[in-house]
């Protein structure tokens, strides 16, 4: 299953759009490999700045829930 989200309004993908990061997220205690979409890409038109896998729907919520988190709290994506 994919996964897409969005990252809060200043935080600047172009220098990987289309490349895949590392996300650690320090709360869950968990790194994840995330593609950051194209601007072109159909998924950007979604509205979905990154996408990851997961093994389930739960996972992938888990995920989602684990990443709002992390950017409540002020998530750096270097």
């Amino acid at each position: 299953m994919a996964v897409g989200g969005l990252v809060h309004e200043g935080i600047d993908l172009s220098l990987v759009e289309g490349k895949v990061i590392e996300l650690t997220f320090d709360i869950a205690g968990k790194t994840i490999l995330a593609a950051v979409s194209a601007f072109d890409s159909p998924a950007r038109a979604e509205g979905k700045d990154i996408i990851f896998m997961a093994c389930s729907d739960d996972c992938g919520r888990q995920v989602q829930a684990a990443f709002a988190d992390e950017l409540a709290h002020g998530l750096a994506i270097q």
